[in-house]
């Protein structure tokens, strides 16, 4: 509130004392000395009334401000709290600037304010049930309840061995039939089918479950031993919206303040808080003190609306970013308070400055049925190439792989029997790709055929190594060699050695940098690890097959994909970590991590973008624009210090945005499919359109993307 002035007081001037005045001898006085004596009394009586009528004067002018300034402050806008208060009956309308008090709004909200009085949400029903198979005890929690806070969960059973002898239990997999009532959109398991209990031993077979929207249901786990012991065990899941966030009490609070650098606060920065799953999200701006306050559903609101199953969930809190134009991205997460606990998070942001801008210098259009699945330099970008695809249902029809120069102008284009989801280019400018009906091509960069050879069914995935005289193929099952994979001669496409035949087909595949490792990711979620020679060395288990997958410098593997988890396994094969990827699928991108192998990215299904380093901690996550990122549509510069993203969706897909190693936006456009859905003889989805892939050169120079509309856009730093 306003001070009101009081009107400064005027005090006489100090009296003399007449002790104090030197004395003069008195003299007789003659008769002009009495008339000059009464002029002097009749000055002095002037002068008094002139500083009485001054004193009043001044008394009159200070009533009257005093008046004013009472009556200003009874009809006036004040600022209480960080709140516009009415005073009196003001005039004007509310202000609609920040209110500051001076003391900044501080203020967070009283126990009062929240919903304390409400109780803990109550839980779905369940239990750990225990069962009888032979020698082995077998317990799950039943009823499973997937609540609308989870896009995914895990099911975990508990396996003991009560006896000394060895037991092999063996899982055996759901059919169509068995899950007709579609409970599970994705069910994958993180183990072999076949699992050895030692005696007394205990063990835990985990699932990976993401419901469908059919509301739940009863599935079948069926169990087998060794000693031909079979137990069918009915687990009952309710997929159901059982709960939402939004339904949740708000019974705590996060606050804080952001500063600069030196602890000047920030105005207006923007500040996102986002639930674990990075779904639920809100925004708001801080005020001239850098004040920032949210009110949220506590931690243990959460869990008690989660239930008391086993979850696969790091941490049920919150993150936060903080962004302004100018400042470096602020990044916290796991911010997990209680009930009635307020949690302060204060923010220095450093300086951040990074002026890229993109300008459109090339662009090609064609009108065919797919879109562009992989879009890959030559020469750091001289040579743009791509080859056709679609995510499924397949088409079945005719494609082609496409070379134009960096302004978009066609180079060369080789027609194909089928989409090529296999593609990649070697350091010295080889392009292979693999295609659904089964032919492998290896082509200069002038687009002569130098081999294409017949590998006896659809062929998936095609890798270099990086001194680009090897290349991986799979699966291979020409002829006598049916095999999941084969490691060929880049030059003629002759079979160095073959791997195993377990009936897989293989999805993605990495060399080393000094290429004498090998790790493959194939269907049903084995990755394996081989030298150079063909030895196999481990073999793990990661529920499905990877989208994002990568080997740094000292053999340690990284993957992820439709387990919503991302895996880091060590050169010997040993867990390093893992850690849930709570928002949705994670997808593909053409070079998911730095060379140093400091920073991984990956983007999801969801529209979300994570930065992990080597040692499984989130440096950022943020939310992209368009519905999903697109189905390979992330790269990253050698030097991980740029990432470019893109994202497919009907509603708002076909942006293209470029984010610095800090988690900062640089830059985006968006585009929109310039297809005409009713001139169609097939259809298209939010999967199908938008940016399928994207590639940036190593110095950042370029970045162009290929889209479900058989579009190429090229554009360079201004």
């Amino acid at each position: 509130m306003d001070q009101v002035t009081q009107p400064t007081q005027v005090q006489n001037p100090p009296q003399q004392n007449p002790s104090s005045v030197n004395q003069v001898p008195q003299m007789q006085k003659s008769q002009p000395d009495q008339k000059a004596k009464e002029k002097s009394k009749s000055m002095k009586k002037i002068f008094c009334f002139l500083i009485l009528g001054f004193l009043f004067l001044i008394i009159v002018i200070a009533g009257i401000y005093g008046v004013s300034r009472l009556m200003q402050s009874e009809n006036k806008w004040v600022c209480v709290d960080g709140e516009w208060v009415k005073e009196g009956n003001p005039e004007g309308p509310k202000p609609t600037t920040t209110c500051d008090d001076g003391n900044g709004t501080d203020e967070t909200p009283a126990n009062g304010e929240l919903d304390l009085d409400k109780p803990l949400p109550e839980g779905p029903a369940g239990e750990l049930e225990t069962y009888e198979l032979g020698a082995l005890k077998i317990s799950t929690y039943n009823p499973v309840t997937i609540t609308a806070l989870e896009t995914s969960t895990n099911l975990y059973f508990e396996v003991e061995n009560t006896e000394n002898e060895k037991v092999t239990l063996t899982y055996i997999p759901l059919t169509q039939d068995s899950n007709e009532e579609g409970v599970f959109q994705h069910l994958f398991w993180l183990f072999d089918e076949s699992v050895s209990i030692l005696g007394s031993q205990k063990k835990t077979l985990e699932f990976v479950a993401a419901p469908s929207q059919g509301g739940g249901g009863s599935v079948p786990f069926t169990f087998e031993t060794s000693n031909n012991e079979e137990i069918t065990i009915e687990l009952k899941v309710n997929t159901a919206q059982f709960v939402s966030f939004n339904e949740l009490p708000k019974t705590a609070v996060i606050t804080g303040k952001v500063y600069d650098a030196i602890g000047a606060p920030i105005d207006q920065a923007e500040v996102e808080l986002s639930f674990y799953n990075a779904y639920e999200r809100t925004i708001e701006k801080t005020d001239q003190s850098g004040k920032y306050t949210f009110t949220i559903p506590s931690v243990d609101d959460i869990e008690a609306a989660l239930g008391e199953r086993t979850r696969p969930y790091d941490s049920l809190g919150y993150y936060l970013n903080i962004k302004k134009e100018g400042y470096e991205l602020g990044y916290v997460d796991d911010i997990s308070p209680n009930r009635a606990e307020t949690e302060t998070i204060d923010f220095n942001l450093d300086p951040f400055v990074d002026d890229i801008e993109y300008s459109l210098i090339g662009s090609h259009e064609a009108s065919e049925v797919f879109g562009y699945w992989w879009l890959m330099p030559v020469n750091n970008f001289n040579l743009l190439t791509a080859v056709q695809g679609r995510h499924p249902p397949e088409l079945n029809k005719e494609g082609y792989i496409l070379a134009v120069d960096n302004k978009g102008n066609e180079q060369w284009r080789i027609e194909t029997n089928d989409e090529c989801w296999g593609f990649d280019v070697s350091p010295a400018g080889l392009i292979a790709a693999a295609c659904h009906d089964g032919t492998v091509y290896v082509v200069n960069s002038t687009g002569s055929i130098l081999w294409q050879k017949d590998v006896g069914g659809q062929a998936r995935e095609i890798e270099f190594s990086n001194a680009g005289d090897k290349v991986i193929v799979g699966p291979y099952r020409a002829g006598n060699n049916q095999s999941d994979f084969a490691l060929l001669e880049s030059e003629d496409g002759s079979i160095i050695w073959s791997g195993p035949n377990n009936d897989e087909w293989l999805r993605n595949s990495r060399f080393s940098s000094d290429d004498q490792r090998i790790v493959f990711g194939m269907s049903g979620g084995r990755l394996l690890s081989y030298t150079i020679q063909g030895d196999k060395i481990y073999e793990r288990f990661i529920g499905e097959f990877p989208m994002v997958l990568e080997i740094d410098d000292t053999y340690n593997i990284y993957a992820a994909g439709k387990n919503r988890e991302l895996f880091s396994y060590d050169l010997l094969g040993a867990l390093r970590w893992r850690k849930a990827i709570p928002n949705h699928v994670v997808t593909a991108g053409s070079d998911n991590m730095s060379d140093d192998g400091k920073i991984i990215v990956m983007g999801t299904v969801g529209a979300h973008v994570y930065a992990f380093n080597p040692d499984g901690e989130i440096l950022w996550q943020q939310h992209i624009k368009g519905e999903l990122q697109g189905h390979n549509a992330l790269d990253v510069t050698p030097d991980g210090n740029y990432i470019a993203v893109g994202s497919a969706g009907t509603q708002d897909g076909g942006w293209l945005q470029v984010f610095h190693k800090s988690g900062n936006l640089l830059w985006e456009k968006q585009f929109e499919d310039l297809r005409d859905p009713d001139k169609l003889d097939y259809t298209y989805d939010h999967n199908q359109s938008g940016a399928i892939t994207v590639a940036i050169s190593d110095d950042a120079e370029y970045v162009a993307a290929g889209y479900g509309d058989s579009t190429i856009r090229i554009f360079k730093q201004e």
